[in-house]
């Protein structure tokens, strides 16, 4: 099975306003969503869900989900 390679300029990645406190710019593939934000302290997100996986790194200070 050939898969097709996905390339994304940094040009398209462009961090958008999402919530209050929070911008990101996202990837969203076939199964799977890459997302990566800037988010200050003590911004909330409304309960949602994604029927694809999506992957989270943080790469500084802390993060928390509930599911």
């Amino acid at each position: 099975m050939s898969e097709k390679a996905h390339y994304y300029p940094k040009e398209e990645l462009n961090l958008k306003p999402i919530v209050d406190g929070a911008r990101m710019w996202g990837v969203a593939l076939e199964n799977t969503l890459l997302t990566y934000f800037e988010i200050e302290p003590n911004s909330e997100f409304a309960m949602h869900s994604h029927e694809n996986e999506q992957i989270t790194l943080v790469l500084e200070g802390e993060f928390f989900f509930q599911g």
